[in-house]
């Protein structure tokens, strides 16, 4: 069963990634040189933390019968695999000859190493072709530790204790400076764990009881989401990145818990059109960068910068990036759900 309400908060957790990355791109010396809005929306990154726990969310609220049957995992694992892939393998089809024909100045993107990690999405710690994919990594880690308890509930709840204690371990071991980092321990290890776990909670709570007053848990989430953004971007309290993922996730947290129950009982309704532009959240997600540097390639050879404040061309920028993504979700991302959808149901007809 979809819930509108979440399909909308990922809508719009698509959106602040969006209105992060345009504000970059009008920031670039040869636009404007600034942030737009005195950099409002400099803390909008944090739609990737809402998506992270929202991930949690999901996996455990479609998937909990799934746990401690093993005979489940081909499916589940198909279910997600295909949920991830697809659309992601038809952008990197774009950005791929994109990097070969108009590489950076490094040129890294056009290691065929790289390539063939980027495009399985075995990039864990380190940069792959299209930058943004590293959320998708941390995604493929998520499912791999639901699979576990899929197979087996006491493997799954070992692997997920060792990652959380560890984390922590870890963590406080780095900032005590008395253990020398490394990049895939800083994968495996990072708070973005909490993030998908808090989400997996929310999920149980939810599926065994009521919660009172949603709209206050909606408030209050809304409150401590946005509050961490202007911290982190008007005060020097939150330098520390790992504060800030706390910070997002627990306003993530009790604002997912406030939508729930709010559809669930009836004090919220989201209107189609939102829900509907909610469901092309990955596209929008996995589009907008791709699209922007066309949308600024096409504003500077046209001399636009000129023509509009900066305002204006953030607007248009957003506007236009997000509606290449809602395009490709309707066009391409949707039709190929649909079909491998269909893939298990047929092998388990036969």
């Amino acid at each position: 069963m979809k819930i509108s309400s979440v399909e909308c908060g990922r809508g719009v957790a698509a959106l602040l990634v969006v209105l992060v990355h345009a504000g970059s791109f009008t920031a670039w010396p040869k636009f404007y040189g600034e942030r737009p809005l005195w950099g409002l929306f400099d803390w909008c990154h944090a739609g990737v933390d809402f998506f992270f726990v929202l991930s949690g969310f999901i996996i455990a609220y479609v998937h909990w019968r799934d746990v401690d049957t093993p005979a489940a995992v081909t499916t589940y694992a198909w279910r997600r695999i295909s949920r991830i892939y697809p659309p992601y393998w038809g952008i990197m089809l774009l950005v791929i000859p994109m990097y070969i024909l108009s590489p950076t100045v490094t040129r890294y993107e056009q290691d065929p190493t790289l390539m063939v990690l980027s495009w399985f999405l075995l990039t864990p710690g380190f940069q792959s072709v299209y930058a943004i994919s590293w959320s998708l990594v941390h995604e493929m880690f998520f499912y791999l530790l639901f699979a576990m308890l899929v197979l087996s509930w006491r493997l799954g709840s070992w692997a997920g204790g060792f990652i959380l204690v560890g984390t922590l371990v870890y963590q406080t071991l780095g900032y005590a400076g008395l253990i020398k980092t490394h990049f895939l321990l800083d994968f495996i290890f990072n708070f973005y764990n909490f993030q998908f776990f808090a989400g997996f909670l929310a999920a149980l709570l939810l599926m065994r009881q009521r919660v009172p007053r949603p709209l206050v848990f909606l408030a209050a989430g809304a409150i401590v989401f946005v509050g961490t953004g202007m911290v982190e971007v008007y005060t020097s309290l939150l330098n520390n990145q790992d504060l800030r993922k706390l910070g997002y996730g627990l306003g993530a947290v009790l604002m997912l818990i406030g939508l729930v129950e709010g559809e669930r009982c009836g004090v919220l309704n989201v209107p189609r059109l939102w829900a509907k532009v909610g469901s092309t959240s990955y596209s929008i997600y996995l589009v907008h960068v791709f699209a922007l540097n066309f949308i600024v390639k096409g504003f500077e050879l046209a001399g636009l910068k000129t023509v509009f404040p900066q305002t204006v061309t953030y607007v248009m920028f957003v506007v236009l990036a997000a509606g290449a993504g809602i395009a490709y979700g309707f066009l391409i991302e949707q039709p190929l759900q649909r079909l491998t959808r269909q893939v298990p149901l047929r092998s388990r007809t036969a």
